[in-house]
């Protein structure tokens, strides 16, 4: 063989033998990744691709080809693109699902700042803005959710590609479902919608309910939420109150199908300041329409009426600082609507009184408790922040349900057994904590909010 050309050859294996090391090196570090992706070691994932990170740093949409025959190129993995820094933010995200509650905002924040760090490099796939979103969704974090929404909605075709052989195949429908096929949705009506004023049924607009977009409004529901965390009874102090209602909130415009600008929400308000805003959402709203009332925080029984403490009370029997909860109805039935009120509020049973012995005697009303009669509300810490047994069951049960048409008795079983621990993800409250089913007076029991 002519010396010169095995000169040649000997240069090029010398220069070519790194190169193919250190491919060796990312590509055994990536596939570790894989292969504890596939056992669910997430933290195993983590630290795989992170080695990955170190000898590769940056994602690549297009196939890697390996070093090698120039006139038969090999595709690193049959052609799929490079993803460590995607992946190290999903097993993030991952970890931060399973995490104890001390932990999980930590990592669900670190999940976010990795999503985020890749949309701010033009690498947003389809993927990362959906995990990106559930992350935030997770944080309670809607006003970050709706940005999203938005920048989807524009972004049409993603061209971004990443990774995504290692989530699970319904994180893999939520994908398909949220970013895949956005037109040739046709309008349709909502089922068991209910009707305008005028009696023309509500329609939705091309969105699918999907598990990252709102479920289409109906613009006749109505929501009134008040939240009293504090209080001068220590007794029946419900100091989660205030998360309470901000939760119940997210979870009615989210998954509920309740206009953001018709959810009104008083926290740590007075007497006044309840009643004052009570009346100016009834006066916005048109007639016969549907409003949901959510009160957490002190309630009590004085003289057989039922009466919602405002944050100046002096004491438990001092109804001058305190709402009576029919003069709220009241304000609404004036205007014909239907009443579905939810209270979480300690029930202690003093000289045979007790919150909630009132019933009402007029209109169209259900209404629910979070606990039977002399028992105590309870909390537990989520995503960070204490929130109440009963509350975060409701918000479980209509993030699950997802509909703008929900039936009150179905709801109130499912919350029931959400919070005894009797399905799977219930919040378990077991025997802590039993709330009562639906009252439901005037109105079928599958009326619908």
């Amino acid at each position: 063989m002519n010396m010169k050309r095995i000169s040649g050859l000997i240069v090029l294996a010398t220069l070519v033998a790194p190169t193919l090391a250190q491919a060796q090196n990312w590509a055994d570090a990536y596939a570790r990744g894989l292969t504890a992706f596939g056992a669910r070691d997430y933290a195993g994932a983590k630290a795989a691709m992170a080695e990955a990170i170190a000898l590769r740093p940056e994602d690549q949409s297009q196939p890697t080809t390996l070093p090698g025959s120039l006139t038969e190129p090999v595709k690193w993995r049959g052609g799929s693109p490079y993803s460590p820094n995607f992946a190290t933010a999903y097993a993030t995200y991952k970890l931060a699902q399973a995490a104890p509650e001390p932990n999980k905002a930590g990592l669900m924040t670190e999940a976010v700042t990795g999503f985020e760090t890749l949309l701010a490099k033009n690498q947003g796939s389809d993927a990362a803005y959906y995990f990106l979103y559930q992350a935030y969704g997770e944080l309670r974090r809607i006003d970050k959710q709706r940005e999203i929404e938005a920048a989807m909605k524009q972004s049409g075709q993603l061209p971004w590609k990443v990774d995504t052989s290692y989530v699970t195949p319904e994180e893999a429908s939520g994908i398909a479902l949220a970013t895949g096929a956005k037109s040739n949705k046709p309008n349709v009506v909502v089922a068991g919608a209910e009707t305008t004023p005028g009696g023309r049924v509500a329609t939705t607009q091309p969105e699918a309910a999907t598990s990252t977009s709102r479920v289409p409004v109906i613009p006749t529901k109505y929501a009134f939420l008040i939240g009293n965390s504090e209080s001068t009874d220590p007794n029946n102090k419900v100091a989660f109150a205030a998360a309470n209602a901000q939760m119940i909130r997210e979870a009615l415009v989210q998954s509920a199908g309740y206009d953001e600008a018709n959810t009104d929400m008083v926290l740590n308000g007075t007497s006044e300041a309840i009643l004052a805003a009570a009346k100016a959402l009834a006066d916005r709203m048109p007639d016969d329409a549907t409003i949901f009332i959510y009160f957490a925080g002190t309630g009590v029984n004085v003289g057989g009426k039922d009466y919602y403490a405002g944050i100046d009370v002096s004491g438990p029997t001092d109804t001058s600082k305190m709402v009576a909860k029919s003069a709220i109805y009241q304000i609404f039935l004036n205007k014909g609507a239907k009443i579905f009120a939810f209270n979480e509020c300690n029930r202690p049973i003093k000289e045979g009184r007790y919150f909630g012995q009132e019933d009402p005697l007029v209109g169209r009303i259900a209404q629910s408790h979070a606990t039977v009669p002399g028992g105590t509300v309870y909390g537990l810490v989520t995503s960070g922040r204490e929130v109440g047994s009963f509350a975060k069951a409701m918000y479980d049960v209509l993030t699950e349900f997802r509909s703008n048409s929900v039936p009150i008795m179905e709801f109130g079983w499912q919350v029931f057994n959400s919070l005894r621990g009797a399905s799977p993800g219930g919040v378990g409250g077991q025997s802590r904590q039993t709330p009562t089913l639906p009252g439901v007076f005037n109105m079928a029991t599958d009326a619908k909010f």
